[in-house]
């Protein structure tokens, strides 16, 4: 078993219930390991806000108006997020 913490360099996650709890921390956990987090939260979507500028990922986005539900929700954050990576 290797004890090298596993990288995320160039992956986008979507992280849902970001705004606390477990969803902040696996935000907070995954940016510094290169992923591009997307934090969202329905319950509260300006606690996802301050998640996403806690995220040291250059292209942290919160998304605090998708319902993640709705499969076109979905669609439409992935294009917006595709469209701000280089």
């Amino acid at each position: 078993m290797s004890s090298e913490p596993i990288s995320f360099d160039g992956q986008v996650v979507i992280v849902t219930g970001a705004g606390n709890g477990l969803g902040r921390s696996y935000a907070l956990g995954l940016a510094p390991r290169g992923a591009e987090v997307v934090c969202n939260d329905l319950v509260e979507p300006n606690l996802a806000l301050a998640t996403a500028e806690q995220v040291e990922s250059n292209c942290a986005r919160a998304c605090d108006r998708s319902n993640f539900a709705v499969p076109e929700s979905i669609n439409e954050e992935l294009r917006l997020v595709s469209d701000r990576m280089p």
